[in-house]
């Protein structure tokens, strides 16, 4: 891709993004779970997209890496402020297995892939190129019980003081394969009922 053909592919993830409502009417807005370990990259996600949308690096959920999970100290903090209630229904140690038991969509990130391989971390647009890569996408395939395309390599921006491209289309196009699959969802759940 030329730097114009990512500027042009970005503004057309992003637009997608701005525009989706869920294939059915009666439901008002898709709901994504980012489950992970501490430090694997949930709020830095959730600060990469947020990021792109504004057109500048923000850290609106506090990230980094602490022994408890920063999100879930979000998650609370809103609760008392918005009013709003929230519930935990997955065990840690067996989230997985819950969600491909409710027939729930799984996607993996595979965050940090610049860290898998010096030749991505010198240039993220190898990322798909890359033997190392393409390794890790397997290996997590394969310990999840998911396909292959359901795990999609992306860089959060952790010490970033820019927006770059080639991160932003990472990001967008999982944000968009997220949004695909709760409707593919949405779709199989709506014909179970009728």
């Amino acid at each position: 891709f030329t730097r114009s053909a990512r500027r042009l592919t970005k503004i057309n993830i992003m637009q997608y993004l701005k525009d989706y409502k869920p294939t059915i009417d009666s439901v008002p807005r898709a709901r994504i779970l980012l489950i992970g370990a501490v430090g694997a990259g949930k709020s830095s996600f959730f600060n990469s997209i947020n990021s792109i949308f504004r057109g500048n690096i923000t850290s609106q959920a506090n990230a980094g890496y602490q022994e408890t999970s920063l999100t879930l100290q979000v998650m609370l903090h809103c609760k008392k402020k918005s009013g709003y209630s929230i519930h935990f229904i997955f065990k840690v140690t067996r989230k997985t297995f819950l969600l491909l038991f409710l027939d729930v969509p799984v996607m993996a990130l595979l965050t940090k892939v610049d860290k898998v391989c010096p030749h991505v971390e010198k240039d993220l647009k190898n990322v798909y190129y890359k033997l190392h890569v393409s390794l890790q996408i397997k290996k997590a395939s394969g310990c999840l019980g998911i396909a292959e395309s359901n795990v999609l390599p992306v860089k959060n921006y952790s010490s970033e003081t820019e927006l770059n491209d080639t991160s932003d289309i990472l990001l967008l196009s999982a944000m968009k394969q997220m949004l695909n699959f709760s409707d593919n969802y949405i779709d199989n759940f709506d014909k179970d009922t009728h």
